[in-house]
């Protein structure tokens, strides 16, 4: 079983390395792997928060959906306005597979995990 703090700590030392300005070095592409595998094997026990904050780490942009009808997706692909500062509309589009909706958060994060690892291959 794939433990939170050890994912956590997996993050924390590629963070060193981009601090560093040393995200293109093997040593971070590596960390890198290690993370999404982490993800990949834990997504069923892991926190959700970690889960997020793990796969954003490496450059994606996850977000949870509801549908109105009890479902939820996790997507990356779609676009949002940026606001930088002082107030506006949230607007945003997401695209997505009819797949992508599930009847519970845990399983949207699972769908949405195979497909990171699908990409990384």
């Amino acid at each position: 079983m794939i433990a939170d703090d050890h994912v956590r700590k997996l993050m924390q030392e590629r963070q060193v390395l981009v601090d560093k300005d040393l995200v293109d070095s093997p040593e971070a592409d590596v960390l890198m792997d290690r993370i999404r595998e982490g993800v990949v094997m834990g997504w069923k026990c892991l926190a959700i928060e970690t889960i997020f904050e793990a796969v954003t780490s490496i450059g994606a942009s996850p977000s949870l959906l509801y549908d109105d009808n009890g479902r939820f997706a996790v997507l990356s692909e779609g676009y949002q306005r940026a606001y930088l500062s002082g107030h506006g509309n949230f607007e945003g589009k997401w695209i997505g597979g009819v797949d992508s909706w599930q009847p519970t958060v845990r399983e949207a994060v699972g769908v949405y995990v195979n497909t990171l690892c699908q990409r990384a291959r």
